[in-house]
């Protein structure tokens, strides 16, 4: 949204819990015509009781991935406390991304929920004096403007779609600011190491599996030299924790990226059975040994859950 045609608000980093929220909306300009708040759960019914608290007019649930599913019963239970987003009083339209056409919402709110699944819509970028991305939604081609393509492409989509559902006349010119990245979800840092500068892909803020499998891919496509994968354990499994690993290892054996380094226990644990990855159990006992790796790389991929610290590991890149 552009500060020059009416004033916003957003709520304040992640803080995106229940004390994180109230401290959002205690500090909100009473000017801003429109606010946006950020809402996170890793729990069953904590949905219920930010949607309380918060009663938004417009809800839009990007994505359903496996994430924190360890507290949860199952995907559908997750699925079931997610969409409470919806369950708002005041709520006048709303926009969910989905990729499995097997779940479905209830009645009560299908006649002012729209449904989507991003990987059907076709997106395409080109680049121009900035980035063209086209798609295709409701048996039509559309396009926006974008600072970013890549992995900030379905991004760009997904937030033109839902903010063109309450504001008139919305411009699809120069829609995704770089400025929009925050830190740690997928912006490019340069890091000067000796005499070379080194880019990390920095991703290090969280992970599920399913988003870490799509990064991990998009990087090993990327048309760059001496790349270095630095991957963090996912937290919050539960009974899934091995499984999920496991897969991810496997998805690891198909890429061109052949330096790859594990941090975490969740991945430690396995180290018997793939030999040809470098582990560790945490961050700490990487940084004592990461300098071979720095001589090496000069694109590096970071991405793990937040408890890793992975974030450590870029500050040592110096």
């Amino acid at each position: 949204m552009n500060n020059n045609q009416f004033k916003t608000y957003r709520s304040f980093k992640n803080f995106n819990n229940i004390l994180g929220l109230q401290f959002s909306i205690m500090n909100m300009d009473i000017d801003s015509k429109f606010a946006v708040f950020e809402l996170g759960i890793n729990a069953p019914k904590e949905m219920d009781n930010l949607i309380k608290i918060l009663q938004p007019h417009y809800s839009l649930l990007t994505s359903i991935e496996d994430s924190h599913i360890g507290n949860f019963k199952n995907f559908s239970n997750l699925f079931a406390n997610k969409i409470k987003i919806f369950n708002s009083r005041r709520l006048i339209k709303g926009l969910i991304n989905i990729r499995n056409d097997n779940f479905q919402l209830p009645k009560k709110i299908t006649n002012k929920v729209k449904r989507i699944n991003l990987e059907n819509l076709n997106i395409k970028s080109r680049k121009q004096d900035i980035f063209v991305i086209s798609f295709k939604n409701n048996n039509s081609y559309q396009k926006i403007y974008s600072d970013k393509d890549g992995i900030f492409s379905e991004t760009a989509v997904i937030s033109f779609l839902f903010l063109k559902l309450f504001i008139r006349k919305f411009s699809n010119k120069k829609f995704f600011y770089k400025e929009a990245i925050l830190d740690s979800r997928g912006n490019v840092v340069n890091k000067r190491y000796k005499d070379k500068i080194i880019k990390v892909y920095d991703h290090s803020y969280n992970a599920s599996p399913y988003s870490l499998k799509k990064q991990i891919i998009h990087f090993d496509n990327l048309k760059v030299t001496k790349k270095l994968c630095i991957i963090g354990s996912i937290k919050e499994l539960g009974n899934h924790t091995e499984k999920y690993h496991r897969a991810l290892l496997e998805d690891i054996k198909d890429l061109k990226v052949k330096r790859i380094i594990l941090i975490g226990e969740e991945f430690f644990k396995l180290r018997s059975s793939y030999k040809t990855y470098n582990f560790y159990k945490s961050y700490k006992n990487y940084i004592n040994l990461m300098k071979k790796d720095l001589e090496y790389g000069k694109n590096i991929f970071v991405m793990g859950s937040r408890l890793n610290n992975l974030d450590k590991v870029i500050q040592n890149i110096c």
